[in-house]
């Protein structure tokens, strides 16, 4: 997995010795929240026994999404194209609650999960420091039966330039595969231009 993650950033770095070109390098860090669209973060009714032979057999469980952390490099190609290489951390909880034989239980299991991405980014025209962009890319969730689990992404935000050096970040994101579950953040983001 070690191999995975660092590979976006891999492939990013081999970029920096094209001739010919200015290289233009940035760092992201962004935060938001997350919200489940799919079953599994949705309330589901679950029985301890088949057939329930009493009310204690019942209990309810969702999967509980909150907080996202978010660390990101993007080598820009162009005035309108980037290349991003980013790790998401998803903070993620399995809760269950309900009858049980033992009385009422209310209990959560931490799932959080860490996806590495690859991403292409393609910018608008600027409007008063303002650049709105479109994301898409695909990152690793996890391995079934040592095969990669692709995770899709699509998204997009906006830009705002404070100087040459430092833009805000608002963005948001849709992701499919480990669940579908969508995405809001606010970051900054840091320019190193050689």
């Amino acid at each position: 997995m070690k191999k995975i993650i660092l590979l976006p950033l891999i492939i990013l770095f081999s970029l920096s010795f094209m001739n010919g070109e200015e290289r233009k390098w940035a760092l992201e860090f962004s935060s938001g929240y997350s919200f489940g669209l799919s079953l599994d973060y949705r309330t589901s009714e679950h029985y301890w026994r088949i057939p329930p032979l009493s009310p204690e057999d019942k209990y309810y469980e969702r999967d509980e999404l909150s907080f996202t952390l978010r660390f990101a490099v993007k080598y820009y190609i162009s005035k309108r194209f980037a290349l991003q290489g980013e790790i998401e951390y998803q903070k993620q909880v399995d809760h269950s609650w309900g009858g049980s034989s033992r009385g009422y239980v209310d209990i959560k299991e931490d799932e959080s999960f860490v996806i590495p991405y690859l991403d292409i980014i393609y910018f608008f025209k600027e409007i008063k420091r303002f650049t709105p962009y479109a994301v898409v890319g695909i990152g690793i969730s996890h391995f079934v039966y040592n095969f990669p689990f692709p995770n899709l992404q699509v998204g997009g935000g906006f830009l705002y330039e404070i100087d040459r050096t430092f833009s805000v970040v608002l963005g948001s994101s849709l992701y499919y595969g480990r669940g579908a579950y969508f995405t809001l953040r606010f970051g900054l983001e840091v320019k190193m231009v050689e």
